[in-house]
């Protein structure tokens, strides 16, 4: 079976095969494209397809970006792998060391499978339904670094509970408003982002979507922005984040306040479920969430 870098006329079957092998997290020919080709550290990385007879049996996406861009330092990034069957010999199993291969050669020190969130994702890591996904890189020397979690709430039954009263009156006291985002608060926050210090969220020309009348609630206090919430109403399933409070303000109730505005919103809007992927899941669950998916993140140190 022939190896090859990947390019955009690959996507089709690529696609093709990824939403058959990974049926809890198909996507949209577009999106799979954007998260390859669109990485903004795709030029540091490797994208690999297998082919038999002219068809797609396997591709990986593999990427070793500046280690400053990252929090878990000099490692590389397994980002896509499909190649079934898990087997020895596979397609699965030669990508897999093709991609170890190009670790090794850009002097990294292990690989991660996956967190990597830069350009988008399709997963954050190996879901635990995926239990041959799993098997086939613990048998291969990778171990399990932590858990990511996603979390849901069914807002037909969703009411703001007392940890939400409690976080109003907070906010009531510190003469904070919660507010519908609105075009000409864009000063506030290009302030806001700079002192953030969150530039992986914001990258250029992040303001294109805010001038667009994007789904964001702010925190706003004496004509100061000091924090943020986006949210995407759905006819099936809508999505909260990113959110962010300022440092020094966090711990006083100003992110349940976005939060279930939000909510609440979007209830208005009909949207029957609400899902935050990679979440901070002690926040959600005061707040009346519950867990939905859960994600083991694996490591490999190379030598």
């Amino acid at each position: 079976m022939p190896m090859r870098p990947m390019t955009r006329a690959d996507v089709p079957e690529a696609l093709r095969l990824w939403n058959a092998d990974f049926v809890h997290d198909t996507v949209s020919e577009e999106r799979l494209e954007r998260v390859i080709f669109d990485d903004p550290h795709f030029p540091e990385g490797v994208a690999t397809v297998l082919e038999e007879s002219g068809r797609t049996t396997g591709f990986a996406y593999a990427l070793a970006p500046d280690p400053s861009a990252t929090w878990v330092g000099n490692v590389c990034f397994l980002k896509l792998l499909s190649g079934p069957p898990y087997d020895p010999g596979s397609a699965a199993d030669r990508l897999l060391a093709a991609a170890e291969e190009f670790c090794i050669a850009q002097d990294r020190e292990g690989l991660h499978v996956v967190e990597y969130a830069a350009g988008g994702h399709i997963i954050p890591g190996i879901d635990r339904r995926y239990e041959e996904k799993m098997n086939f890189f613990l048998e291969r020397g990778y171990a399990e670094s932590h858990e990511i979690r996603d979390v849901a709430l069914d807002l037909a039954a969703f009411e703001p509970g007392e940890w939400a009263r409690e976080a109003r009156r907070k906010a009531a006291e510190q003469r904070v408003s919660i507010l519908p985002y609105e075009a000409g608060m864009l000063e506030m926050f290009r302030d806001f982002v700079r002192d953030l210090g969150m530039g992986h969220w914001f990258r250029q020309g992040w303001e294109k979507r805010y001038h667009a009348g994007f789904h964001t609630f702010v925190a706003v206090r004496d004509g100061r922005l000091i924090g943020y919430a986006d949210y995407a109403p759905g006819e099936q399933c809508g999505s909260f984040g990113t959110t962010a409070v300022r440092r020094e303000l966090r711990g006083q109730g100003i992110g349940s306040c976005l939060l279930n505005a939000c909510m609440e919103r979007m209830k208005e809007l009909g949207t029957p479920l609400v899902v935050a992927e990679w979440a901070n899941t002690p926040f959600y669950l005061k707040n009346g969430w519950h867990v939905w998916r859960r994600y083991a993140v694996l490591h490999k140190p190379l030598p």
